[in-house]
């Protein structure tokens, strides 16, 4: 009877422990298949962060790109009207210089 009940309690407790396998089994399966869900969510939550991340800074630098060709054209106008200004200011000097000269020349021989 002894030996009977050793190897029912034998059979049992391999019977348990098979089950117990099979559960642990499962479960980490389980556990491994939510596990790859969240981290490839998380993964397409990162993907898509990082993207409107890179639209955002493209959109700065076109933005800043806009700005900084627009005080360049600015600037291009400002040098262009001073180059007008100096140009009428030496014009009007030399022509100033050469009737100076003039009325020098013709007043000094009569």
């Amino acid at each position: 009877k002894l030996t009977e009940g050793l190897a029912d309690t034998n059979t049992k407790l391999t019977e348990g422990l098979a089950d117990t396998n099979t559960k642990l089994t499962e479960g980490l399966a389980a556990a491994d298949v939510k596990l790859t869900e969240g981290l490839a969510a998380a993964d397409v939550k990162l993907t898509e962060g990082l993207a409107a991340a890179t639209e955002e800074r493209a959109q700065i630098i076109e933005r800043h790109t806009d700005s900084y060709a627009d005080l360049v054209k600015s600037q291009a106008e400002l040098i262009k009207s001073q180059a007008r200004q100096l140009y009428v200011i030496v014009t009007t000097i030399v022509a100033a210089t050469i009737s100076i000269w003039i009325a020098l020349l013709t007043s000094g021989g009569a």
